[in-house]
């Protein structure tokens, strides 16, 4: 596909990388905003929408060979799970000197890293992720991070004949496989008894007797 135009592979976990992030992630370590801000922002939009993605005090994993492990702060030791490895906070800063690369960050860092390394005018993604990148807007603005424009890709939804079948089993259109469950079920009963099925006289009659019955 790009054999014309030529086509870069970069590594994220290059070393020389992650030392352009290496204040975010001692900030991570030792301070926690990320934690605090995308927690405030979080409850914030969970007026409006189920959060996508969920911070944690530490958003890191500890890399090593065949091994990515969060790590977790104990008292005044970090820890990594799993791995009988321990810093104090003098020697989690100097690892972090000396091997940035061991440090990679989870959902609620990588797009901050992604757009620190490599900056983009606009983020083209899927739903669930432009639904948790609006909660990390407040977080590129403390690091001063850009925030780019997000737009939502284009999408296609396959249906196989399989899925051909039951849809025609059940006489509905195409299109309706995209309604909630409650619209559908609305419309496959009117479909059945038509629109006048309204049921407040049974459920009068019903709670009529109820009261009967409880007397």
């Amino acid at each position: 596909l790009f054999g014309k135009y030529g086509l870069i592979v970069l590594n994220p976990d290059e070393a020389m990388l992650k030392k352009n992030f290496d204040t975010v992630i001692q900030n991570d370590l030792i301070n926690h905003d990320a934690f605090r801000i995308a927690t405030e922002q979080s409850a914030a939009l969970a007026k409006q929408y189920k959060a996508q993605a969920y911070p944690r005090e530490i958003n890191l994993f500890y890399l090593e060979k065949n091994s990515r492990e969060r790590i977790e702060k104990k008292g005044n030791q970090w820890e990594v799970l799993n791995r009988n490895i321990t810093f104090s906070e003098d020697e989690l800063k100097t690892e972090l000197a000396n091997h940035p690369e061991k440090f990679s960050p989870n959902v609620i860092l990588r797009g901050l890293y992604q757009e620190t390394i490599l900056p983009n005018i606009c983020f083209i993604g899927g739903g669930s992720e432009l639904a948790y990148w609006l909660q990390l807007k407040p977080l590129f603005e403390h690091f001063n991070v850009f925030f780019p424009v997000v737009l939502l890709r284009q999408s296609v939804q396959i249906l196989e004949a399989k899925t051909q079948k039951i849809i025609a089993d059940l006489n509905i259109e195409e299109l309706s496989i995209f309604e909630s469950e409650h619209e559908l079920l609305r419309q496959r009963i009117e479909k059945k008894v038509g629109k006048n099925w309204n049921t407040e006289n049974e459920k009068t009659e019903l709670q009529n007797l109820l009261k009967h019955i409880a007397q």
